[in-house]
């Protein structure tokens, strides 16, 4: 019988129930979850490619640091406010969303009080929401006050951190996640060290961290103004998942809802998503949409993955994407390269595209040539190639080259 729901969350960070390997990573963060709880904060970049799970991994740190689990003491439980900065236009903002989160985390009745009269100078209103699920903090629209935000958040910082200890927590872990706007916007980095340099000043250091999460140009971005800020954060750089990885947590998914699966399907999901937990949650989800009989084996793949295919193209080739291969050159040379590689699963020795071989076996036109190398350097810039050697490239996954037969008319081949 068909599932009732999809245990696949495209877009989205992996729920809790689902996540699958990461140890070593997982075994760091804990690290630092112990470390802030005794006022020795030790502060993480969580980075890695697009669709490697940056943002799940980050979830899965404040599950770890507020819920009863076997990983984490009871009694080092802490406060961990997860800030969505892809709104922030200036300092003023991310200061708004740490405080507003660390709020909601801290919204006992008891402690609400404290909170209104400590915040009295930003905060005009903490109320329910409507349905009584979450608080509407509104602050004070003064731009002299809110400009003063900044400079007084590690007192205010401070008096959340007491105000959590009577919540039973034994600190705050901070974690700002899409960070891409906000690295480059001017004093932002320059206020996290300072804030990180005031959480460590004895004889009182704060039992607060900060996680950073963002693809690894965020800390080049940051560093361009803080030189220092580097040497505060110890980086979890995530890989791509090792094949029994994904191999586990398909299973866990499929389980979770009831579906039984061969081995051979799950082996060729594994092998499209190389290793990006994005990707097994598409070539997933529209398996599962496919599958009409509870049971998922090869057929439901292919026809799967087509739909896979699509939606990564249209999610994750960016607009800027589409515009450079829809100019008639790079379209018939990206055309061409495709056709140049077996329209099957590659092994990866098959996946690797040569700009000598592609010269002498793609049917290029002179003006073909003549681009060639600028191509190259397009797509690798746009994140559709990846270098892995002098003259040699190779699709930056799977999903990408089979999106493209489907979407190129010259390359409409079927896998």
């Amino acid at each position: 019988m068909k599932a009732e729901r999809s245990p696949f969350t495209p877009g989205q960070p992996v729920p809790v129930e689902y996540f699958a390997g990461r140890m070593q990573e997982i075994n760091q963060l804990i690290h630092s979850i112990r470390q802030s709880t005794s006022g020795r904060g030790e502060h993480v970049f969580i980075t890695g490619e697009k669709g490697i799970g940056k943002s799940s991994l980050a979830g899965f740190a404040k599950y770890l640091a507020e819920n009863d689990n076997q990983l984490i003491p009871a009694d080092l439980k802490l406060v961990a406010p997860y800030c969505l900065l892809g709104g922030a236009i200036n300092l003023i903002d991310v200061c708004k969303c740490i405080v507003s989160k660390l709020i909601e985390e801290l919204k006992q009745p008891s402690i609400l009080g404290h909170i209104k009269n400590a915040l009295r100078d930003y905060i005009d209103e903490i109320e329910p929401t409507l349905l009584g699920v979450g608080l509407k903090i509104t602050f004070n629209k003064d731009d002299k006050v809110l400009n003063t935000l900044p400079t007084n958040f590690i007192t205010l910082l401070r008096v959340l951190a007491e105000l959590a200890k009577r919540n039973e927590r034994k600190g705050i872990m901070i974690i700002l996640d899409d960070i891409n706007g906000i690295a480059k916007v001017s004093g932002v980095a320059n206020f996290m060290k300072s804030t990180i340099d005031e959480i460590a000043i004895k004889p009182l250091p704060l039992p607060v961290s900060v996680i950073l999460v963002g693809i690894p140009e965020r800390m080049d971005d940051l560093s361009n103004e803080q030189s220092s800020i580097r040497r505060i954060f110890r980086v979890i750089e995530l890989n791509r998942m090792r094949e029994e990885e994904s191999r586990e947590f398909l299973e866990k998914a499929f389980q979770r809802v009831n579906l039984q699966y061969k081995k051979s399907a799950i082996n060729r999901m594994v092998h499209f998503s190389g290793g990006f937990p994005a990707l097994l949650h598409e070539i997933g989800d529209a398996t599962v949409l496919i599958d009409s009989d509870g049971s998922i084996d090869e057929k439901d793949v292919a026809e799967g993955l087509p739909m896979a295919a699509v939606n990564v193209g249209r999610k994750y080739l960016d607009p800027k994407v589409y515009r450079e291969i829809r100019s008639k050159t790079y379209r018939s040379i990206l055309g061409k390269v495709t056709k140049l590689l077996p329209q099957r699963d590659l092994t990866p020795e098959e996946r690797t595209i040569k700009r000598k071989e592609t010269l002498l076996k793609a049917g290029l036109i002179n003006s073909e040539k003549k681009n060639l190398e600028n191509f190259f350097r397009k797509m690798v810039s746009l994140g559709v190639l990846r270098k892995v050697g002098t003259g040699e490239y190779e699709f930056a996954n799977e999903l990408f080259r089979y999106y493209l037969t489907i979407w190129l008319p010259e390359t409409s081949d079927k896998i």
